[in-house]
C-alpha cells in the first residue's frame, strides 16, 4: 500500500467507527452532537473578518496624499534668486543709511499704503 491509500484506509475505518457509535447514541445527545455541527458549520462558512478591505482602502488613500504632498513639495518653486540678490545688495549698500535712519516713517508710509 502506498502512503496516500494507507491514508485513505485509516479515515475510512475511523469513520466506520464514529458512524457505529453515532447510531448507538440517545437522541438528547445526537441532538446535541448535531447542534454543534450546525454551529460549527455556520461558523466556518461566515466571513472572518471583513475590516482588511476599507483598511486597505484607507491606506491606499493616505499613500496617494503623502505622496502627492512630497511631490508638491519637491516641486514647488524657490524664490527667485535675482530678487533675493537685489534686496541685498539695496540693504547693504553704503547709500541706504538714510533709509535706516527714517526707518519708522517707511513703515508708516507701508501700513498706510496697505490699509487703502
Amino acid at each position: 500500500m502506498t502512503t496516500g491509500n494507507e491514508e485513505q484506509a485509516f479515515i475510512a475505518k475511523a469513520k466506520s467507527i464514529l458512524d457505529r457509535s453515532a447510531d448507538t447514541l440517545e437522541g438528547r445527545e445526537r441532538a446535541r452532537l448535531q447542534a454543534a455541527r450546525r454551529t460549527a458549520l455556520a461558523q466556518a462558512a461566515a466571513p472572518r473578518f471583513v475590516a482588511p478591505l476599507w483598511v486597505l482602502g484607507a491606506a491606499a488613500g493616505l499613500a496617494v496624499v503623502g505622496v502627492a504632498a512630497l511631490w508638491t513639495w519637491q516641486h514647488s518653486a524657490p524664490p527667485p534668486m535675482a530678487a533675493t540678490v537685489e534686496d541685498a545688495e539695496l540693504l547693504f549698500a553704503a547709500d541706504n543709511v538714510e533709509l535706516y535712519q527714517h526707518l519708522e516713517f517707511y513703515r508708516w508710509l507701508a501700513a498706510k499704503e496697505r490699509s487703502g
